[in-house]
């Protein structure tokens, strides 16, 4: 006679032996941990430090304006004397609406990946028209042979001067770089999210179980989130975005900002992927208590 005890420890064995391996579960649930990482990370770049509309918001602040308004400023009228313009015609002659919108088209053109990012025929003909304006303001006559030579001398020599600076600065390689990591970023982002489908669609062939299915999604999330948000804290909170940032001279500050804001918006996802994996992994607990 079969005891009864005998009998519950058999169907018991039964029933998980009919259940799928959990050492393939728990490979894939790794896999799918990192593919969530990829598609996270990657998102967050793209929508932060990759973005020209993040940058152009960031780069057009008053701070950033008034810095680069009073060092154009500066050089103007450095210019201007050693071509005997008059000083009174040359103080505050770029206005900061002015360098606001060269400095947004300067940041688009860095983002579109264009070899001239600054047309300095542009901010030649601003400089130009202020500098005609003062002077017939004061009552300087314009259309003679002495001012226009003094004016076309000084004019060359900036524009050459904005040109010579720009190349001599990080900024001249920026085009190249950007470009080069948008389409890095952009190929991870798409790697990430078919490895996922693919991996997902692997555990659920396996498992065949919606709840086990929600319990790796959930395993995947929660050590997909606190990695990557750990990783963004550390790094955020490190030398690493300082020194970075310092290579960019006179443009450190603003690109320490963006690469915090940047490492601020992956912790904020990471932490979000978290969430979402303790919600996962508690609907795949269901299983479990449905037993």
């Amino acid at each position: 006679m079969i005891e009864s005890g005998q009998t519950y420890r058999r169907s018991e064995k039964k029933k998980y032996s009919n259940e799928p391996g959990r050492s393939v579960s728990r490979y894939l649930a790794f896999f799918i941990a990192i593919a969530l990482m990829m598609v996270a990370g990657t998102y967050a770049l793209k929508n932060t430090i990759l973005n020209v509309k993040v940058a152009v918001a960031e780069v057009t602040k008053t701070v950033y304006v008034k810095q680069a308004t009073s060092t154009l400023n500066s050089v103007v009228a450095a210019l201007a004397s050693q071509n005997n313009i008059p000083t009174s015609l040359t103080a505050n002659l770029v206005t900061k609406e002015q360098v606001k919108t060269d400095l947004a088209t300067v940041t688009r053109n860095i983002y579109a990946g264009k070899s001239e990012i600054i047309d300095s025929s542009l901010i030649k003909k601003q400089i130009e028209k202020n500098l005609t304006k003062k002077a017939t303001n004061v009552g300087i006559a314009t259309d003679n042979v002495v001012y226009q030579s003094a004016q076309n001398t000084f004019l060359s020599g900036m524009s050459t001067y904005i040109t010579t600076k720009i190349n001599a600065t990080p900024a001249a390689k920026l085009p190249k770089v950007i470009v080069n990591v948008k389409k890095t970023t952009n190929l991870i982002f798409i790697i990430g999210i078919i490895a996922f489908v693919v991996l997902s669609l692997l555990l659920i062939i396996h498992d065949r179980s919606v709840f086990r299915l929600s319990y790796y999604w959930g395993i995947s999330a929660i050590w997909g989130g606190i990695v990557l948000a750990a990783s963004a804290f550390l790094i955020g909170n490190s030398e690493i975005p300082n020194k970075v940032a310092s290579a960019a001279d006179q443009a450190s500050g603003l690109i320490g900002t963006l690469l915090q804001t940047t490492f601020e918006q992956i912790q904020s996802y990471g932490l979000i992927l978290l969430g979402v994996g303790v919600v996962l992994f508690v609907l795949g607990l269901l299983r479990r208590i449905m037993r």
